[in-house]
C-alpha cells in the first residue's frame, strides 16, 4: 500500500500555515483535539453571491465515524468558491476557549513581525486619503497593525473574536475591544468611524456578503474602508480543501462586484505581497458611493464551464500523489480535528491515496497501522 509521508506533504502547505506549525512546535504543546458533531455545522445550500442553487462540489472532509463536517463548492452560475458545510462560528469561539491559557503573549511573533510589514503599507496607503480619526479594524489578531496605526495618530477600536487575543489588545496594548463579533455589532451600535481596517478578514466570515453590505452604515461621511484578501488564483492548492477558518475565496471579480453592490466605490486597488513568499493579496481603498449602481458578473456558459473547470483543478494542485487517483470530489478522512487552519497537523501524518476514483484520501498518525 502506497503511503505519502509528512516531508513531502509538508512542501505543499503554503508559507503562513508552516509558521504556525513551527509556532506549536516551539510551545510542545499537549496535542489538543476538538469534537464536532452534526449540530455544530454551517449549511450553505445556495450560492452567498449570487443565490444560484447550482453548485459543483470540489472536496470533502470526513470524519472516520462519517460525519462530513466541511465541503468546498463553486457556484457554476459565477463561479464563487465557498464551504457549503463548514464549522459555525459557534464552534470556533468554544474551541478557542477550550485552549486559552489566561497568558497574555503572543502565539508566534515571527508571524506577527510578516503582519507589521504589511500595515505599514496598509498606513502609507491610507495616509493619502486620511491622516487621523476615528477607525475600527475588523479582526484585529493580538494588535500589531491596530496599535501601529495608533502610533500613526488614529483612536482606534476593534473587533476580535478570540478571546486570548482580545485580551491581549484590551489588558496589554490598552486598545479598546468593542465587541468579538462584527455582525452582532453591525446590528446593535450606533457608533461611525473615519477609517475601517479589513485585511483578511473577511475570508474568515460565516456571511461576508451580509457583513459587506452592512459596513456602509458605521462610516462616517467622508471615511475609508481598507479591505484586503487572499486571492483565489493565487494561493488555492490541494491543502485549501482542508482550510477550516477560510469560510470564502474571493478573486478580484468578486471582490470588486461585492464592493459595488455594497455601495461602496473603489479609490484605489493594489495588489500587496505577504513578504515571506511570492503571494499576494488584493487590497481595496473604499469610500460610500453616491449613487450607488449594483452590477451582476454576467459570464457565458463557456466561460462558466471553463472557470469552474480551472477551479476545480486548484484543489488537485500539487497533490502527494497522482491527481488520475481522484476523480470529480476529492474526499479525504481524517481521525479528528487537531488544527483550526489545516484540519489536522500534517507534520505528523501520512496520506494513503484513494483505492478508487470514489474512495476516500485517509490521513492518518504516522505510526498507525492500516
Amino acid at each position: 500500500m502506497k503511503m505519502i509521508f509528512s516531508k513531502k506533504i509538508l512542501s505543499a502547505v503554503d508559507k503562513t500555515k508552516r509558521i504556525a506549525l513551527a509556532g506549536l512546535a516551539k510551545k510542545n504543546q499537549k496535542q489538543q483535539t476538538y469534537p464536532i458533531v452534526k449540530k455544530d455545522l454551517l449549511c450553505i445550500p445556495r450560492c452567498p453571491f449570487c443565490q444560484s442553487s447550482r453548485l459543483k462540489h470540489l472536496a470533502e472532509v470526513s470524519l472516520i465515524s462519517g460525519l462530513l463536517f466541511f465541503r468546498t463548492s463553486v457556484c457554476q452560475n459565477c463561479v464563487f468558491v465557498f464551504r457549503s458545510i463548514s464549522p459555525s462560528f459557534a464552534w470556533f469561539k468554544k474551541c478557542w476557549r477550550m485552549i486559552d491559557n489566561g497568558k497574555l503573549e503572543v502565539f508566534n511573533p515571527e508571524a506577527e513581525k510578516y503582519k507589521k510589514f504589511r500595515y505599514q503599507e496598509y498606513l502609507a496607503i491610507v495616509k493619502k486619503y486620511l491622516s487621523r480619526g476615528s477607525a475600527l479594524e475588523i479582526g484585529g489578531g493580538y494588535g500589531t497593525g491596530t496599535k501601529l496605526f495608533q502610533q500613526a495618530g488614529f483612536d482606534m477600536e476593534v473587533i476580535e473574536s478570540e478571546v486570548s487575543k482580545a485580551r491581549y489588545i484590551q489588558e496589554h496594548l490598552g486598545i479598546p475591544v468593542v465587541d468579538d463579533d462584527i455582525f452582532h455589532f453591525l446590528n446593535s451600535t450606533n457608533k461611525k468611524y473615519n477609517l475601517i481596517l479589513f485585511s483578511n478578514c473577511l475570508e474568515h466570515l460565516d456571511h461576508p456578503i451580509a457583513v459587506m453590505k452592512k459596513l456602509k452604515q458605521i462610516l462616517k461621511p467622508g471615511g475609508v474602508v481598507l479591505v484586503a484578501v487572499p486571492i483565489l488564483w493565487d494561493y488555492v492548492i490541494w491543502t485549501d480543501a482542508l482550510y477550516l477558518t477560510h469560510k470564502v475565496n474571493f478573486s478580484q471579480e468578486h471582490l470588486l462586484a461585492l464592493s459595488v453592490n455594497s455601495s461602496f466605490e473603489t479609490l484605489e486597488m493594489k495588489n500587496v505581497p505577504y513578504v515571506f513568499d511570492n503571494s499576494q493579496e488584493i487590497l481595496l481603498i473604499l469610500r460610500a458611493a453616491a449613487r450607488p449602481s449594483p452590477i451582476s458578473l454576467k459570464l457565458t456558459s463557456r466561460q462558466q464551464k471553463e472557470l469552474v473547470n480551472e477551479i476545480a483543478g486548484l484543489y488537485h494542485s500539487k497533490l502527494p500523489f497522482s491527481s488520475k487517483l481522484v476523480k470529480n470530489v476529492i474526499k479525504y478522512q481524517v481521525p479528528h480535528i487537531d488544527q483550526f487552519f489545516q484540519t489536522v497537523n500534517l507534520e505528523n501524518k501520512i496520506i494513503i491515496p484513494p483505492h478508487s476514483q470514489k474512495g476516500f484520501i485517509k490521513i492518518i498518525p504516522k505510526y498507525t497501522k492500516k
